[in-house]
């Protein structure tokens, strides 16, 4: 966890278009104190997110042409595909019982679905696809010019929200390993992300991807199936 944290921070550099560690770095300490309250940071921030996206989106809708929208068939790169592991991140944290619990996963993925077509949709295809360049080039009333900086801060700040959580998973494993354990857990995750962000180290795409599908998929799908054939085999000894 610490380690793809580390890989992570690097795409924060971005929004700011810095090489600095120390956005990152800093960014990475303020979730590990609010590791506790991960949701409760984002459940906040979400709230200002929303608001400026939309600000951003509806000035640049007159830049919308439907037929930059043609799919082309590119590879993509490996580390994008990290971004559909990055829910199983929210099994760790802790929520309210609900009759719609799918209700919130389904609308931020449609918005992020809605958001990517937008931009794709507003930017020409030699052009980068990203947020960031999409805010470049947008005004509001021919008055309000240069969403870049609103946009960074906003981008940072969900940034902030997705460390937290992956701290709190990280605590949360911790703890499972042995009582007690879990803001060591926390602080020692945030400790070596900094250190693989500060020391430049920067691993492929490729092998991101795969030590994270077999340490957060296929390990723990095969933890519990061997859990479970161990309890199938008890209760057939006890009959």
């Amino acid at each position: 966890m610490g380690i793809l944290l580390g890989q992570l921070a690097v795409c924060v550099t971005d929004c700011w278009e810095t090489e600095s560690p120390l956005i990152p770095a800093v960014l990475l300490l303020l979730a590990a104190f609010s590791a506790k309250n991960a949701s409760r940071a984002g459940a906040v921030l979400i709230w200002l997110a929303v608001p400026v996206f939309g600000l951003v989106l509806g000035a640049g809708a007159s830049e919308l042409r439907f037929q930059w929208l043609t799919p082309r068939w590119e590879t993509p790169r490996p580390e994008l595909l990290l971004i559909f592991l990055l829910p199983c991140a929210a099994v760790f944290l802790n929520r309210e019982k609900g009759k719609l619990p799918w209700l919130l996963p389904a609308i931020v993925g449609f918005s992020a679905l809605l958001l990517s077509v937008w931009i794709r949709g507003s930017l020409t295809p030699e052009t980068e696809s990203s947020l960031y360049e999409y805010s470049k080039g947008i005004s509001l009333f021919g008055i309000t010019e240069r969403f870049d900086s609103l946009l960074s801060c906003t981008l940072t700040a969900g940034w902030f929200a997705l460390f937290g959580v992956l701290l709190s998973a990280a605590g949360c494993l911790a703890e499972r390993i042995r009582s007690g354990w879990g803001q060591r857990g926390v602080w020692y995750c945030a400790g070596l992300a900094i250190a693989v962000l500060i020391s430049g180290i920067r691993l492929t795409g490729s092998v991101v991807l795969i030590v994270s599908v077999l340490l957060w998929a296929a390990v723990p799908l095969l933890a519990r199936f061997n859990a479970q054939t161990k309890k199938s085999k008890k209760s057939k000894n006890n009959t």
